[in-house]
């Protein structure tokens, strides 16, 4: 027995070196080298990124990079003028966010320029020149071809709906410049229908988070097509359309959608410039007046919600690397930081792994507003989902200021304050902060209340201050009978109850220090 556990054990850690990032995890694919590249950044809490390494096995021409549901797989795009099929590598991704690159890659037809990976874990990548699209399931450490359909003249984009029941993809010539497929459970793509924009010119897709929108940049007419989508069919139809950010901003190719489907974010790659579009209600785009220079060659925009990011590939001002922006509420947005570095040449696209902040809890122990409380008390809260730690802040103001009356983070869902403790009868304010590699969020009530116990009586029993344990005392309780005290109060702990009682009978007669 003991030799199975030997050799089972070894099994088990090296399994657990593989799993999803513990944090905020940008890619960025770097398309030009000897050879190309990808860079890993985790994403620290204010915006700026924390370098996690620059991983050059994954291909001559590095194009674009995406990552499965739990963020444990990567998969590299390359794109290379010379060959007449193109390779895609895997990587696992550890917790820190570096990757392990598979050295033996899977081919795809001439001419992917961008590749998509549904939630259920199917690679969508489209073959400009071959005019089809393949779909793959994404396994451990490889892919697995499993069909493949004409998608319509020189297809550059596709995506799908976020029930992976429906897929698109985005042409730059008519005809066929959107094709709209069937995605079967088990990742088969069918053709149903094409229709074609008038102008041609589609670059960019992105999904309205409901799955009942879609939007299509178009690279030469400066206008973000919506095609209303239904979600019993995936038929599309076309809604509107609507600059996408007007003179002196054009060529719009990119473009990405706040996860809370309020914003659109366009990249314009000849003026090199950011717009934000608002969506409303209807699904309609509004201007907002938000335009940003992003420097001298703008390629790609990704969206966690809380930042936007953006690459630059250009060598001139302000240089090459990946800029972070924050948003605001009203969609407007601040850069933290960036141009970052990628540490490889012409940074394109981009991949983000995010999880939501921890979820709600709520404090448990001592209840809100609870009087009587021990001055070592031990502290208790629900557990939030997602959390890796817990901060406990205790203090007597509400604001928290420093120094505070006790301070400890936790991985447990509990924490005694010993040593010379709280002081007694007062009043303290206390916060527990869930954390995670993808933010924070504080329990309810925030904060919490409660106040310690008084310190005993000098006469213990005496609840009338006489210096005398008899009737009188037991008459004073009974009269504050359910009180906070003083007055009745016999044993000091702030309420006036049997205790009180109980402390009276036992300590009978002339208090200890006068007899």
């Amino acid at each position: 027995m003991l030799k199975s556990l030997a050799l089972i054990v070894p099994g088990l850690i090296a399994c657990s070196v593989w799993a999803q990032p513990l944090q905020r995890t940008l890619f960025v694919t770097n398309n030009v080298g000897s050879p190309g590249s990808v860079t890993s950044f985790r994403v620290r809490a204010d915006g700026t990124l924390d370098l996690a390494g620059v991983f050059s096995n994954v291909g001559v021409n590095p194009q674009d990079c995406g990552l499965t549901a739990d963020g444990s797989r990567l998969v590299v795009l390359n794109a290379t003028a010379s060959v007449t099929t193109e390779d895609l590598y895997t990587a696992r991704v550890n917790g820190d966010g570096t990757i392990v690159v598979n050295p033996v890659p899977n081919t795809v037809g001439d001419g992917p320029l961008a590749l998509f990976i549904t939630s259920n874990d199917y690679l969508l990548v489209p073959s400009a020149t071959l005019d089809n699209v393949t779909s793959y399931r994404v396994n451990f450490n490889n892919l697995t071809p499993i069909s493949q359909a004409f998608a319509g003249t020189f297809p550059t984009k596709t995506i799908a709906t976020p029930d992976n029941k429906f897929a698109y993809s985005i042409g730059s010539a008519s005809p066929n410049d959107v094709v709209h497929f069937t995605l079967d459970p088990g990742g088969v793509l069918s053709f149903v229908s094409g229709t074609d924009i008038a102008g041609g010119g589609g670059f960019g897709a992105a999904m309205h988070p409901s799955g009942d929108t879609l939007y299509v940049s178009t690279g030469l007419q400066n206008l973000i097509l919506r095609y209303s989508v239904n979600i019993n069919t995936g038929a599309i139809t076309l809604a509107g359309s609507h600059s996408s950010g007007g003179a002196p901003n054009n060529s719009a190719v990119e473009i990405a959608i706040h996860p809370s489907g309020e914003w659109l974010y366009v990249c314009h790659v000849v003026s090199d410039t950011l717009s934000v579009l608002r969506v409303n209600a209807d699904r309609s785009l509004s201007t907002t007046g938000f335009m940003y220079d992003i420097g001298n060659d703008l390629r790609d925009v990704v969206t966690d919600g809380e930042f936007v990011y953006v690459t630059d590939e250009s060598t001139l001002e302000p240089g090459v690397g990946v800029l972070v922006y924050r948003v605001q509420a009203d969609g407007s947005l601040v850069l933290v930081s960036g141009p970052t570095p990628t540490g490889g040449t012409r940074p394109q696209f981009m991949a983000i792994f995010n999880r939501p902040a921890p979820g709600a809890f709520a404090l448990v122990s001592p209840a809100e507003g609870a009087t009587g409380v021990s001055t070592t008390p031990t502290l208790a809260w629900q557990s939030s989902s997602g959390a890796v730690s817990y901060h406990v802040v205790v203090d007597d103001e509400s604001a928290f200021v420093p120094p505070h009356a006790f301070e400890s983070t936790t991985a447990m869902t509990s924490v005694s304050i010993g040593g010379p403790g709280l002081n007694e009868g007062a009043t303290y304010f206390w916060r527990v902060t869930a954390v995670s590699g993808f933010g924070e969020s504080i329990g309810s009530p925030n904060p919490g209340t409660f106040t310690t116990a008084l310190p005993p009586p000098a006469c213990y029993g005496d609840a009338n201050g006489d210096w005398v344990v008899d009737f009188a005392d037991i008459t004073a309780t009974l009269a504050q009978w359910g009180g906070a005290g003083p007055l009745g109060d016999a044993t000091g702990d702030g309420e006036v109850d049997f205790m009180d009682i109980t402390a009276e009978v036992a300590n009978w007669g002339i208090c200890p220090s006068l007899r």
